[in-house]
């Protein structure tokens, strides 16, 4: 289902889910139970292959990715990480005029409609700066790509230099005026994969695109807690199934007033156990 221009909505959170692995679609009901929670005027659209696995809820617009979607957004070189900017291209352009982007691996611990309010023609959202190129945690990794140089008639000249900052890109805030950017890092992320060890061309490119040409704010896990480290990810996994087996076959976000009582965080006892190695 398309919509026109007239019916797309002012702002929507987003959600982009591609695959068939059942924890993603779990994250994300569960990361839409928490944005609910805490915001119950929140208008939500999430583009999902599996898009059955979802119930219907007034404020969730549940839209099909289909295989002929992927086939065309990931091109010749089958690049799957190309699906989520395109997939921000496709919501922009048919369903709403500003978004904030969600990665099923976060849990929205706030209100926090008032983000919308950071993003304008000028001005986008990224979730953090992790750092930068030559930070003991992405210099290894990206020593490939560093000097490396890449020019296209349309996007422009990159040089990859080693003080341009790693945003994660978690959470993105972006209205309709940005769709030339996500082209611009569509191009630009498979080219920086072709010289790195780690999954990061896609918030990398994002990042520097945005930061050349918009004013860039980070939210920060103040109220947005993205939670993809392997050990506060396995724990936030076993209370979600947990609630699953209690839901009685309903997704989570049917009962959302259930996020007062979800423990985000590792108790202590359970974080030291997990630092023992036990």
């Amino acid at each position: 289902m398309e919509q026109n221009n007239l019916e797309k909505f002012e702002q929507s959170f987003v959600y982009i889910i591609y695959g068939k692995q059942e924890r993603h679609y779990l994250e994300a009901q569960l990361s839409i139970a928490s944005l609910i929670f805490h915001n119950p005027e929140a208008q939500i659209c999430v583009l999902a292959e599996c898009s059955e696995l979802f119930d219907d809820h007034p404020q969730l617009n549940v839209i099909p990715l289909t295989d002929d979607m992927k086939q065309q957004w990931m091109g010749e070189d089958g690049y799957h990480f190309k699906l989520k900017l395109a997939g921000l291209k496709f919501l922009l352009a048919h369903y709403a005029h500003k978004v904030i982007f969600l990665d099923t691996d976060t849990l929205i611990k706030a209100p926090i409609m008032d983000l919308f309010n950071q993003v304008s023609e000028n001005s986008t959202l990224l979730h953090e700066k992790e750092g930068d190129l030559t930070g003991k945690r992405f210099a290894k990794q990206h020593a490939g790509v560093i000097g490396k140089s890449f020019s296209h008639p349309e996007f422009g000249q990159w040089l990859i230099e080693s003080d341009m900052p790693m945003f994660n890109s978690g959470l993105i805030g972006i209205c309709e005026s940005h769709s030339k950017h996500l082209d611009s890092a569509l191009w630009l992320m498979p080219l920086i994969d072709a010289h790195t060890t780690i999954h990061t061309a896609e918030q990398f490119a994002l990042g520097i695109i945005l930061c050349r040409h918009e004013n860039v704010s980070e939210v920060g896990h103040k109220r947005v807690y993205h939670y993809w480290h392997k050990k506060p990810r396995k724990y936030i996994f076993e209370e979600t199934e947990r609630w699953v087996a209690a839901s009685k076959g309903q997704c989570l976000y049917v009962n959302a007033q259930k996020m007062s009582d979800f423990k985000y965080r590792r108790p202590a006892l359970r974080w030291l156990k997990d630092k023992l190695g036990l």
